[in-house]
This record gives C-alpha cells, sequence and structure tokens, in this order.
C-alpha cells in the first residue's frame, strides 16, 4: 500500500504530462514541415491574382511539385512563402496530365525540400498530415488517416478526370478548393502522395496520387533543364495584344509591297495609255 501511494503522484505526473508533450509534437511537425510549403498564384494580364493552388518543395534549387489542373491555365504565376515573401516562378520543367502532376521551378536556391516516401509502406488507418492552403486560408495543417488504398482508380462512377482512373489514395484530411497540390506526409515528414482533390460537402473524402509519380518525373529530368513557359504570349494586357495584332498587320502588308507595286504601275501604265489615246 506504502509503494502504491508513492507511484501516485508518478502515474499523475505521466498522465497530465501526456497531451502537452504530443502538442509540442504536432508544433514542432508544423514548424519543420510548414517551409517547405508555397501557395501558388495565377496572374492575369494585369498582375492580378486570378486562381491558386498549393505546391511544395522537393529540391533546394526550387523544384516545386503541384497539379496539373493548378499550372494549366498559368500564363505567369508567382509563388507566396510562409514567411510572406514571394519568388517568381519561372516555368515549368515536367507535366504530366494524365497522372495530374507537373513540376515547376522557382527562382532562388536555398530552400527547405520534403523527402519522398517511395519506401513507406502506405496503409488503411495509418494516420496522415497535409499542409495547404484550402479557402484561400494560407498554410493550413490538417491530420487524417488513410481512409482507402485504391490501386485502380476510383469506382467508375467517380472518374471524373484521367488521374482518377490511376492508382489513388483516400484519405480523411481537410481538402477545399486551394488545397490542390499539398504533401500529404507520414507522421515524420515524408510525402506519401500529392492531394488531387475531394468529393462532398464535409471536405475529408479526398485523394492523392502516389509520390512514385513525383519521383519517376523528377529522376527523368535532363540535367540542366531549362523551365519552359507556361503559355507563351508577348505582352499583357489589352493595349499589348494591340501592338502585336498590329505588327501581325504590318508583316502582312510588308510581304505584299511587291504584288501591289506591281498593280499600281500596272494601274498607272493603264492610265497613261488611255490619256494617249485620248490626246490622238
Amino acid at each position: 500500500m506504502a509503494r502504491l501511494s508513492r507511484l501516485l503522484p508518478l502515474l499523475c505526473l505521466a498522465m497530465l504530462s501526456g497531451p502537452p508533450a504530443r502538442a509540442e509534437d504536432m508544433s514542432a511537425f508544423a514548424a519543420r514541415v510548414k517551409p517547405s510549403i508555397v501557395q501558388l498564384e495565377l496572374l492575369g494580364p494585369s498582375g492580378q491574382v486570378v486562381g491558386s493552388g498549393t505546391g511544395f518543395f522537393i529540391s533546394e534549387d526550387g523544384l516545386v511539385t503541384t497539379n496539373e489542373h493548378v499550372v494549366e491555365d498559368a500564363q505567369q504565376m508567382r509563388a507566396r512563402l510562409p514567411d510572406g515573401s514571394t519568388r517568381q516562378v519561372l516555368g515549368y520543367l515536367a507535366r504530366n496530365p494524365e497522372r495530374d502532376v507537373a513540376l515547376v521551378k522557382l527562382e532562388g536556391t536555398g530552400y527547405s525540400a520534403l523527402p519522398l516516401g517511395v519506401d513507406v509502406k502506405v496503409k488503411e488507418g495509418m494516420k496522415v498530415l497535409t499542409v495547404g492552403n484550402p479557402l484561400g486560408l494560407t498554410f493550413s495543417l490538417s491530420e487524417g488517416m488513410v481512409s482507402a488504398l485504391r490501386p485502380n482508380g476510383l469506382p467508375e462512377e467517380y472518374q471524373h478526370s484521367e488521374a482518377t482512373k490511376h492508382a489513388m489514395i483516400q484519405i480523411t484530411a481537410y481538402s477545399g478548393a486551394g488545397s490542390s497540390g499539398s504533401p500529404i506526409l507520414s507522421e515524420d515528414g515524408q510525402v506519401i502522395a500529392v492531394l488531387q482533390g475531394g468529393m462532398g460537402l464535409s471536405g475529408n473524402l479526398v485523394f492523392g496520387i502516389p509520390v512514385d509519380v513525383v519521383a519517376k518525373m523528377k529522376a527523368d529530368l535532363a540535367p540542366g533543364a531549362v523551365p519552359q513557359p507556361f503559355q507563351e504570349f508577348p505582352w499583357k494586357g489589352a493595349m499589348g495584344s494591340a501592338v502585336f495584332f498590329g505588327l501581325l498587320g504590318v508583316a502582312w502588308a510588308w510581304s505584299k509591297r511587291h504584288e501591289w507595286r506591281r498593280a499600281r504601275d500596272l494601274r498607272k501604265s493603264r492610265e497613261l495609255a488611255s490619256a494617249t489615246r485620248y490626246r490622238a
């Protein structure tokens, strides 16, 4: 009995210290992972934000993974970092519309990259976390679990895109507009999938593209690959468009100059011949 009375304070201390330790662990996780996340902003002709998504660094030199559907309509993009600073998105290095994954390149180096967990054994019921920008609420941390593995894609009635016909991981972490391209992470911070989208009003019926797709795209990049523009267009805005098409008109007119000169000379010779006949 005396021994039990001596153990009771230790047991109480252990019970009281449990929850704060877990909170500290999650805080440390967020502090470690968030610097690797970016908010990708699609810019219109005048530089206004017309759309957004999420991406994450997979190399220190600015290589970012996101969804293809985030960048498919982009002409210009910039990335917003958790510290509030922005970086120019130089273009894309690889795009896979079939699997809905794209690799884009940011200016600068020295970024914090997330490890690709290609060797993680993903199982139903395992805990996962995501960090993204749902509904514009930037760099939001969400917790869930793997609710199902879909090696053959989603059931046919839910195959709303080509990507959903291939292997997917189903999770319960929250997703909203702007979450596309978020990393789906194991508890130790390894990327196991790229968040592709969700279904339903609850926001926690969510699907991700397995990370091996990203790993292969990264491995296939040629050394020294140069970023390609999303959609080439010489100038921005209505004025730029007018100048562009005006130059096209000038170029067309220049190509016709010899034809028009011959027609003019022929017309003058006919007029001269007609005047000569009248005087005679």
